[in-house]
């Protein structure tokens, strides 16, 4: 686990700004679920493909969107602040992804409480990170 010197920025919409929110995304890895399915899915950008489940979230390099019926979460990173701690660490993938070897979570505390979460690819086999 290591330091990150950055704080967060967190917005607050109702559930209809989620396939807003997600098509803002680079690139994004979506991971939705409804009352029967989940699933973790890549998409290239742009119009979704098809409709998101209920309850989920999608991620690029900057940017954690989080959802569920009552509200959408929004999480990227901001210039540091000195009650804000950020800690970096990896994801354990049971399963492999084609394309994805790693994700990492960054955790934002402050005074001790978690006030937010968000998860940036690590590697794909393209070769990026966000290092």
């Amino acid at each position: 686990m290591g330091r990150v010197n950055e704080s967060v920025e967190i917005r607050y919409g109702p559930p209809d700004e989620v396939d807003s929110e997600v098509r803002k995304l680079d690139e994004p890895w979506i991971g939705d679920e409804g009352p029967l399915v989940a699933e973790l899915w890549h998409h290239p950008g742009g119009e979704l493909p098809r409709r998101l489940h209920p309850r989920g979230l999608a991620f690029d390099h900057r940017t954690t969107v989080l959802w569920d019926e009552d509200a959408v979460q929004v999480i990227r990173p901001r210039a540091a602040e000195s009650d804000v701690i950020a800690r970096r660490s990896e994801v354990l993938i049971r399963d492999r992804f084609p394309g994805l070897d790693s994700v990492r979570r960054i955790d934002y505390l402050r005074q001790g409480v978690l006030i937010a979460s968000r998860y940036t690819p690590g590697r794909s086999r393209g070769g990026s990170s966000d290092a």
